[in-house]
This record gives structure tokens, C-alpha cells and sequence, in this order.
């Protein structure tokens, strides 16, 4: 029943999305219809949740929303590369966000929701419709006041399937007054370093699994495609690639929760990661390291505490700046705050202004976050 739900919803969303490209060139503006007229003429959709199905076309009408807030549409330089190589002629489809074809071996999810009683927890049993209880491994338990509002089914890669599960609550976050604060810059060897001149021993995960995954793939290169061996393989192959991404998430994890339990205001450069993954051949270093997901887990982390999570503009020129004398000008701007962060500031610009260009910059970037919180 879930390959059937994931296969309904992927045709619904499919079907939605070929009409309204039907009219979005005739009219400009994409038509999504109710996707219940579809039922009549194909009656194995009433066999599935109709609830994810509805979710399906809410999701294209959110992917068409934000394709159509954008002024200019443009096309990505991959899209344009791809298309000289090939020859082909681009069109509207291959806009930057304009929503694309789902297929079948890509990501397979479908979303639920609460109505009524039809969604429970009981006894390490999670019930959800059309398909009754399903054994579980609950992560953690949700507090009573907490409303169910979701449920999220997804397949892996190797075959393995997990339920999201959205709660609702109330709660106020009392805003903190940053005290403690740090700025931090990426780093190609280490992961990151910060203006106390700490620097992350990142353990490189993909490097570590690269020759053995290397040679699983040689494996996969003589194979028939699709045939049951090659299906074999390639789960193989999939479950290395799940073994570094959950190997990547918990130290990141574990990384950012420790910065955010530790300081109230943490400065990161805004970096243009995918520009230097394709810069020098850095690509798989870059991307190893995870920069934009650490930022991701940080910044919510920061924010569910009240703390202060800033990201610096990538072109603010932070490496050009005479860190030191530029934070001594400017510590008579700082000490209109209503709290004193001077000492913390001339402290670390004195300490790491030695002409060592990193910490040099992210001192400075420490002192910008400053001026934005003194002109508040």
C-alpha cells in the first residue's frame, strides 16, 4: 500500500503539473484544477489516502507560488551548460524554479493529515490511514500538550521507511542579550575556524568511505542495468552513501548544539559554497565538510534559545579591513549599547590581530555585528 500511495501521489502531482504547463503557456498564469477529477477516470486513486493526494497538488501549487514570485526568471548555470553540450533549446520548463517531473527513483514521500481520530500514537504503534498500526522506533515522545497536526512517510534510498510527525505547541521564547559572542568562517582543512582562533579536526567522512565506495561502484559498472544483481548493488552503494550523510548530520549536529549552548550571538560569512566546490576541483572537500547544513542546524538551534544568529553579507569586504584600529575607532559606538560588549572585542582584536588573514576577518565580521546592533 505505501509503493501505491508513493506512485498516486507521484501521478497526481505529474498530472497537475502537465496541465497547468498547458496553461501557464497559453495564459501566462498555471490553472490547478481540483485533483478529484482525475478519480473518475482512474479508479485505483480511491484506493490510496485522499489526504495525500490533496498534499500532493497543495505542494505543486506552493512550487508554482514561489516560480511565480520571481521577477526575472533565469536559468541556472548547469541548465545552460547541459544545454550547450546537447544542443538543446531551452524553454519556460527549465526556469530555475519552475517545478519539475517527479520520477520514480527519486526521493518518495507523501504527507497526511489529522482529521478527526485518524492519526495515533499507542504502544510504540503508529496508526494512519488506509494503512492501519505500524510498528515503530520512536526517536523521542511529545509532551501532552502537544497537537498532533501531520504525518510524513518516507522511503530511503535502502528500502528503509520513516515517519515525520509535526506537533504544534506553544511556547514564548524570551529574547537573550548577547554577552557571549563568536564569529566563525569556513574552513577547507578544519571545518571552521572562529575569531578565538579554535579551530574544528572535521573527520572527513566521505574520504574515509571513498575507496571503498569506488570500488562498490567498479562493481556496479559491470553489471546488466536492472537486472536483480545491479538492484543489489546499488542498495549497496546507497547504504555507504546513508552511512556518511548520518555520520555527517551527527557531528554537525552535535557541533552547532554545542556553539549554541555556549554563546548568545554567533557571526557567519554568507559564502557562496557551490562557487568554490566547482573552484580549483575543491568539490568533494567542500562539500564534505557540510558548511550549509552546519549553518542550517545552528541558526535554528540559535534561534529556538532567543539567542542571536547573523549571517554576514558575502561581499562585505571583512579580509581588507585593519581589524584592530577600525574596532578601537568604533568602541565609542559601542559603548552607547545598553550592555557592554567592548571588553569582549578589544580583547579579541588585540589578541588575533597578527596578520593572520582569517581570524584578522572574522574579528572585523564581529565588529559589524556590533554596528547592526547599535543602530537597532
Amino acid at each position: 500500500m505505501l509503493s501505491k500511495t508513493f506512485g498516486c501521489v507521484r501521478f497526481i502531482y505529474n498530472s497537475e503539473l502537465y496541465f497547468g504547463m498547458e496553461t501557464y503557456e497559453k495564459t501566462g498564469k498555471p490553472n490547478i484544477m481540483p485533483y478529484a477529477r482525475f478519480k473518475g477516470e482512474h479508479e485505483w486513486l480511491k484506493e490510496v489516502d485522499s489526504l495525500a493526494l490533496a498534499n500532493a497538488q497543495l505542494n505543486l501549487e506552493s512550487a508554482y507560488g514561489k516560480f511565480l514570485k520571481e521577477k526575472e526568471p533565469t536559468y541556472s548555470k548547469k541548465t545552460k551548460e547541459r544545454a550547450e553540450r546537447t544542443g538543446k533549446e531551452l524553454t519556460y520548463y527549465d526556469y530555475k524554479w519552475h517545478p519539475k517531473f517527479k520520477r520514480k527513483n527519486e526521493g518518495q514521500s507523501y504527507t497526511t493529515n489529522l482529521v478527526g481520530n485518524n492519526i495515533r500514537i499507542l504502544d510504540g504503534k503508529l496508526r494512519v490511514p488506509k494503512l492501519g498500526e505500524l510498528k515503530m522506533k520512536e526517536h523521542r515522545s511529545a509532551p501532552n500538550d502537544y497537537v498532533l497536526k501531520s504525518v510524513t512517510i518516507s522511503k530511503t534510498p535502502t528500502d528503509k521507511y520513516y515517519a515525520s510527525i509535526l506537533y504544534e505547541y506553544m511556547r514564548e521564547i524570551a529574547e537573550v542579550i548577547p554577552e557571549a559572542i563568536i564569529g566563525m568562517d569556513f574552513s577547507m582543512g578544519n571545518g571552521y575556524v572562529d575569531n578565538e582562533g579554535n579551530k574544528t579536526q572535521y573527520p572527513k567522512h566521505y574520504r574515509e568511505q571513498e575507496g571503498k565506495l569506488g570500488r562498490e561502484q567498479r562493481k556496479l559498472s559491470h553489471m546488466e542495468k536492472d537486472g536483480a544483481n545491479y538492484k543489489k548493488q546499488n542498495i549497496k552503494i546507497s547504504m555507504i552513501h546513508e552511512k556518511i550523510g548520518n555520520q555527517r548530520r551527527d557531528y554537525l549536529h552535535k557541533e552547532s548544539r554545542k556553539i549554541a549552548n555556549f554563546y548568545d550571538l554567533v557571526g557567519v560569512e554568507d559564502l557562496n559554497i557551490q562557487a568554490m566546490a566547482q573552484a580549483l576541483k575543491f568539490g568533494k572537500t567542500v562539500h564534505d565538510m557540510g558548511w550549509g547544513m552546519f549553518r542550517q542546524f545552528l541558526e535554528y538551534k540559535m534561534k529556538d534559545q532567543g539567542k542571536h544568529f547573523i549571517k554576514i553579507d558575502k561581499w562585505y569586504p571583512s579580509s581588507k579591513k585593519c581589524t584592530k584600529n577600525k574596532i578601537f575607532e568604533s568602541l565609542n559606538d559601542i559603548s552607547k549599547l545598553s550592555y557592554d560588549l567592548s571588553s569582549a572585542i578589544s580583547d579579541a582584536a588585540t589578541g588575533y590581530c597578527k596578520g593572520e588573514m582569517d581570524l584578522d576577518a572574522l574579528v572585523s565580521l564581529i565588529e559589524q555585528k556590533i554596528e547592526i546592533y547599535s543602530n537597532e
